[in-house]
């Protein structure tokens, strides 16, 4: 088989400053580039790795406590590779499991394989992963400038125990390739600890599927609701939370539509950059704020990074001046 080159996504590329490969393409490719894992015993001498399993006496020489996840041979390396280190208490889940899993809730929810569009992103040794599940044209979200956001399910994981498995529904707004968990009550966490069980992640993606009709409507009130002047809640709530630069860059893409470099942060801009696409000159509405909010989280380079300054948004939103005296997630 031939496998697809990885492309590359700017503001994409690493994780933990590790880099990150993307693909795209349909399932059975999707599939076939997704690696398989192993539990082996922790020890210095490579045949006992092999052989304590099944012969009694050898496990005395392997770590009583650890293991290590061996990664088996795929398309870039014909020897399997060592990844991470676990405990002896550690439940791996299988990349494809979780990914199987997503695309068969959607299946079953009526939306035809030929619908969906799959991504991936794949640390350097694939100790880590990151699913995309774009969904159907039906389900994507149009504002009142005409701008299209689809609905993605998202899935991150990791072999190696570093990182939790989380999957969620996400807006990607295709004009300005933001991304946007509009609530955090879809978005579901799992530990690999003992007696890790995936059916009720199962019924929890069911149901947060079904609350995306009202996702809709929420942020089409959001259009609805009028903002004042955003100037204090930028300093006293967004660069507490992310950092002085940032916030600089939501003030000016929310008061002048155009980000902006910023060399010190009680300074004037550097450098005025080219106008944020679907962005108004002057934001007007919550909705407006959250996708100058959505553009800064969106860019940043690490993938774990992005993925908190996304989730802060609503909370954000919340301390708006207009939002006080609003009900957001009604």
């Amino acid at each position: 088989m031939v496998y697809p080159a990885p492309r590359n996504r700017p503001g994409e590329s690493s994780w933990r400053s590790r880099p990150v490969k993307y693909w795209d393409g349909d399932w059975d490719t999707i599939k076939s580039l997704i690696p398989v894992f192993d539990l082996r015993p922790f020890t210095i001498v490579p045949e006992v790795a092999d052989r304590a399993p099944f012969e009694p006496g050898l496990e005395a020489l392997a770590n009583p406590f650890l293991q290590v996840v061996m990664r088996r041979p795929g398309p870039d390396s014909d020897l399997p590779m060592p990844v991470g280190v676990v405990s002896r208490t550690y439940t791996l889940v299988q990349y494809l499991t979780i990914a199987a899993l997503c695309r068969d809730v959607l299946l079953q929810a009526g939306i035809g394989p030929g619908g969906l569009k799959y991504e991936l992103a794949l640390s350097e040794l694939g100790e880590w992963m990151n699913l995309r599940i774009q969904l159907p044209e039906s389900y994507k979200f149009v504002d009142k400038r005409d701008e299209e956001s689809h609905l993605r399910l998202e899935c991150f994981n990791s072999v190696d125990g570093s990182s939790p498995l989380e999957l969620f529904f996400r807006w990607y707004r295709l004009v300005c390739e933001n991304g946007q968990v509009t609530e955090d009550k879809i978005k579901i966490r799992r530990r690999h600890g003992q007696g890790l069980r995936l059916y009720p992640i199962r019924s929890a993606l069911q149901k947060a599927l079904n609350s995306v009709r009202s996702d809709r409507e929420r942020m089409r009130k959001w259009e609805q609701v009028k903002i004042g002047d955003i100037e204090a809640w930028t300093w006293e709530h967004v660069a507490p939370k992310w950092n002085k630069t940032a916030a600089a860059r939501v003030f000016y893409i929310c008061t002048e539509g155009r980000d902006v470099e910023i060399a010190h942060p009680f300074r004037k801009p550097s450098k005025y950059l080219p106008r944020v696409p679907g962005s108004p000159e002057h934001a007007e509405s919550i909705y407006d704020v959250s996708q100058a909010l959505s553009f800064v989280a969106t860019r940043r380079r690490d993938v774990e990074e992005r993925v908190k300054w996304q989730e802060d948004i609503p909370p954000l939103l919340e301390e708006l001046p207009a939002t006080r005296e609003v009900e957001l997630w009604e």
